[in-house]
């Protein structure tokens, strides 16, 4: 990720989503033009009743780069980091990839 790109998140569903602006709204627009929204209910004679109704189109908005990068940390690894950071007194947060070294 360049910081000179601007970044921009979009939420589809509960994934928060963040791309370059442009790509953000190129996906945006693609979701407005061709999306449809697949729901269910149950129901005791029927069971699941699958509909399809208009999908909502998800904001775009400009964020900043998160500080703390976990890319390419197993599951594990990140857990363990964000437990760590959560039960911590310490006024400072370790970086994720330095705690990733000092707990092998």
């Amino acid at each position: 990720m360049s910081k000179k790109t601007i970044y921009a998140t979009i939420t589809i569903g509960w994934a928060q989503l963040l791309l370059p602006i442009e790509q953000a709204h190129k996906l945006q627009l693609l979701i407005a033009e061709h999306a449809l929204l697949v729901d269910s209910t149950y129901t005791p004679n029927f069971k699941n009743v699958t509909y399809i109704k208009d999908s909502e189109i998800p904001p775009v908005s400009v964020t900043r780069l998160p500080i703390y990068d976990t890319r390419g940390m197993s599951d594990e690894h990140r857990d363990a980091w964000l437990t760590a950071i959560r039960l911590a007194d310490a006024e400072t947060i370790i970086d994720p990839r330095a705690f990733s070294l000092l707990s092998e």
